[in-house]
């Protein structure tokens, strides 16, 4: 059990984490890739990148030579792992720098970073507050999330009639005011303190 355990953490560590959070240090932002399938781009590139990540490394851990001490190379499974770790852990300290991991602030508000801005986006001002600017992002993101999922059940209720429209008309209605609430918060933030 060990063992295909050990094996499954490095597959991982060979095949996706590297590249994984290598995607996520270089673009920061939720939906930077695409818009609904970022995660999925994300995935995909993070297992080539990864792949990538880990032939490099083989090949500089190579060209080292072998070691004087134990006349063996460097190329060896205990290296490689190191390598592959440390480069990991500094693409994800990038990342957190740059934003990519909002969720962080979560467990401690020292740990919101804001992702930078991008210019063709209007998801609204910044501000001086991260806390509040955290919070405002959030709420941008339930309300895309609320708009996507009122269309989707809009197409859904003109297929169907009857009771099942009903269904479909009240899950609308419900959406919709806490679309209104989400709005509502989001003219609060921008109130309270105002954008910088």
């Amino acid at each position: 059990m060990l063992d295909l355990l050990r094996a499954i953490l490095a597959l991982l560590l060979i095949f996706f984490i590297p590249g994984f959070i290598t995607v996520n240090a270089i673009f920061p932002r939720k939906g930077e890739l695409d818009v609904k399938l970022d995660t999925l781009y994300r995935v995909s590139l993070g297992i080539g990148i990864s792949i990538v990540i880990t032939i490099l490394t083989g090949f500089l851990l190579n060209s080292f030579g072998p070691n004087p001490d134990t006349g063996i190379g460097y190329f060896t499974p205990g290296y490689i792992i190191l390598a592959l770790a440390l480069i990991s852990l500094v693409s994800f300290w990038i990342g957190w720098w740059r934003g990519a991991y909002q969720f962080m602030g979560n467990w401690h508000p020292k740990l919101i970073r804001p992702a930078p801005r991008d210019p063709r986006s209007l998801t609204g001002p910044m501000f001086r507050d991260q806390k509040r600017g955290f919070e405002f992002r959030q709420l941008v993101e339930k309300k895309y999330k609320a708009i996507d999922r009122i269309s989707e059940l809009e197409k859904k209720e003109k297929m169907h009639d009857g009771e099942t429209a009903d269904y479909y008309r009240e899950k609308i209605s419900g959406i919709k005011e806490s679309l209104r609430d989400i709005e509502a918060r989001m003219i609060e933030l921008e109130h309270e303190e105002g954008p910088l």
